[in-house]
């Protein structure tokens, strides 16, 4: 789904900058093991999350990917004097255009909530993914942008929306296992995924990291027998 001028103008602005930074910098200390590899964003959006993986993953290839081709174009210029292992291309994240298991990790900064089929966008990632290769997430639930307030200022699918509850198990479903997971007041996640090796019997208790001043819920996930992979 493609964002209105309003949601366009908060994307590139510095306050999202600025949280966008904070969300990278936390998803770098959990996941340590995600960097130098091969890299995809989906959402990509102006391109400052593009440069805040260069500067923390120091990826070996960075992939760029948004449905807007207007985000495309100002990811693109906004990278254009980085190195040749960076690519911006516009793709739809619930059909992305790559090989299966060709990326170690992939970065999803508020994008899923966006997407009508946001489901299908699971899969993908999974699918594109490496066995052992990690979904860093931030993600809103409906509490926080389908509110009487903000549906007046923002357009979002207005079907098949998840809560946290949803979320959690349509990324187990993906093959998808949680590492660590922080829960804020109902409206929105900070999480860790790893796509399943053949080897593992079921999925680890999720670890959570406290933030300041910020309830959390903790999240013990459950075993499982079978896979999607």
């Amino acid at each position: 789904m493609r964002l209105n001028p309003l949601e366009r103008f908060f994307v590139l602005s510095p306050f999202r900058r600025a949280m966008q930074a904070a969300v990278l910098s936390w998803m770098r200390r959990v996941a340590p093991g995600s960097a130098g590899g091969r890299m995809l964003e989906i959402g990509c959006g102006g391109g400052a999350g593009g440069r805040g993986i260069l500067r923390r993953f120091a990826p070996r290839k960075l992939v760029l990917s948004d449905l807007d081709p207007r985000m495309v174009r100002s990811a693109a210029r906004a990278l254009a004097a980085e190195t040749a292992a960076v690519r911006v291309c516009a793709a739809d994240a619930a059909r992305l255009p790559f090989r299966a298991e060709v990326f170690d990790a992939v970065v999803g900064c508020g994008v899923l909530h966006h997407i009508p089929d946001w489901r299908a966008a699971l899969a993908e990632i999974a699918r594109v993914l490496r066995p052992g290769g990690f979904y860093l997430l931030e993600e809103y639930y409906p509490r926080l942008y389908a509110n009487a307030l903000a549906r007046r200022l923002v357009v979002h699918p207005p079907h098949d929306r998840f809560q946290g509850s949803d979320l959690r198990q349509a990324l187990q479903g993906a093959g998808l296992v949680c590492e660590r997971r922080i829960e804020f007041f109902g409206c929105g996640v900070l999480a860790l995924y790893r796509r399943r090796l053949p080897t593992d019997q079921s999925f680890s208790t999720g670890k959570v990291i406290a933030a300041p001043f910020q309830p959390i819920t903790v999240t013990s996930t459950a075993s499982e027998r079978t896979s999607r992979m």
